[in-house]
């Protein structure tokens, strides 16, 4: 224990010399912080914009459904003449509205008969404002159309019905909640950043065994008394607490700065992220001990880290990935740390999520295994087991 305290001291002075790895805890987290602001900063809670052409003119139940659809909270509407029609069309494929909604000649007379012409209803297939339109449109037609049937045709008992349902307190009730979903898009986008950025770091950190190897400083700790595994215990240490560093620095700001909501409680989702951080430290001694200097080092990690986390999902969403990238992102621990966090936004208990826990201790159980055998193999690195 001794000399694993000596060893850390020391790797702990040195990367305070360097001043690389504390200068990237640092920055590595407000990087991620800003690139995700920058991707998810335009989406919001502004109104979606849907036109609204009314070719029933002059009728009274055509005329409140217009009025039913503009009190709609978060959706815009912006009226057309049945000779304007087409200029809505086009600012709907120009992108300028979400929707357009035609309201058909006789579509009064349909209600009062209790079978109305349908509403048509243009928009982009992925429009939630459409969709949400719909949805409340549809109930209230069904609404008023069942008065139609009571009355069976009879259009002064028809109007009787109407100003009754009216004037009731009962309906459509709207409350307004805060939309969180494009924080927690943003901070779930924050820590795929760091994700990839953690591994970075990580091996940069690991590669202090090669560069004290080249330096020839590590024949001197082979000439001590000290145990060769204390000397990688303590720079393994060093590794996590730098980690440890970034992983805090983030949710600081995070929480303090950017004032997002990641959908879970902080210190849950820092607990989290230090069972990636072991993955990290695994991997990183893995890819050093298999690379065995420090050219190969940086080469590898950019053709594993980058694809990776690319598939995984660190960069940006997997929904448009095909299905054959989606499942080779099962195999990866970048992924499994996300879809933790995405199901632990989602309400998700912890206890439910043991099996994904358990998957990231796997993991780094894994690499590190993977690491120690091959520093016992490698003839130029057994010296430090």
């Amino acid at each position: 224990m001794k000399d694993t305290m000596r060893f850390f001291r020391k790797a702990l002075l040195t990367s305070f010399r360097e001043g690389k790895p504390w200068i990237f805890a640092v920055a590595i987290p407000v990087v991620g912080l800003l690139l995700s602001s920058v991707i998810y900063g335009g989406t919001g809670s502004a109104d979606a914009t849907v036109g609204i052409v009314n070719r029933d003119v002059g009728q009274r139940l055509a005329t409140d459904a217009v009025a039913y659809i503009e009190a709609l909270e978060g959706v815009g509407t912006r009226e057309f003449a049945a000779s304007e029609a087409a200029e809505a069309g086009a600012l709907l494929h120009e992108g300028e509205m979400e929707a357009v909604l035609t309201f058909p000649e006789g579509f009064a007379a349909g209600l009062v008969g209790g079978a109305p012409p349908p509403a048509d209803m243009e928009s982009s297939p992925d429009s939630l404002a459409a969709k949400r339109v719909a949805e409340f449109l549809d109930a209230y037609i069904g609404q008023v159309a069942s008065l139609g049937r009571a009355a069976q045709g009879d259009e002064a008992s028809f109007r009787a019905l109407y100003d009754e349902f009216r004037k009731a307190e009962f309906g459509v009730t709207t409350r307004t909640v805060e939309d969180v979903s494009a924080s927690r898009a943003m901070a779930r986008q924050s820590v795929g950043y760091l994700l990839f950025l953690m591994l970075f770091s990580a091996v940069h950190q690991s590669s202090a065994f090669l560069r004290e190897n080249e330096h020839r400083t590590y024949f001197r700790i082979l000439a001590s008394p000290a145990s060769p595994a204390a000397y990688v215990v303590a720079n393994a240490a060093v590794n996590l607490l730098v980690l440890t560093v970034q992983i805090a620095v983030m949710l600081f700001v995070m929480g303090t700065f950017f004032r997002m909501d990641p959908g879970v409680p902080f210190w849950q989702l820092f607990l989290l992220l230090q069972l990636f951080a072991l993955t990290a430290i695994g991997a990183s001694l893995a890819i050093v001990s298999i690379a065995g200097s420090s050219l190969k080092v940086g080469a590898m990690q950019n053709a594993i880290f980058l694809p990776t986390s690319l598939i995984a999902g660190c960069m940006f969403p997997t929904d448009a990935m095909p299905e054959a990238l989606k499942r080779i992102a099962d195999f990866l621990p970048q992924h499994w740390l996300l879809e933790t966090l995405d199901a632990m936004q989602r309400g998700s208990p912890l206890g439910a999520l043991t099996l994904n826990f358990s998957i990231l201790l796997a993991f780094a159980a894994a690499l590190t295994l993977v690491a120690v055998y091959r520093f016992g193999r490698n003839d130029t690195m057994r010296s430090f087991y």
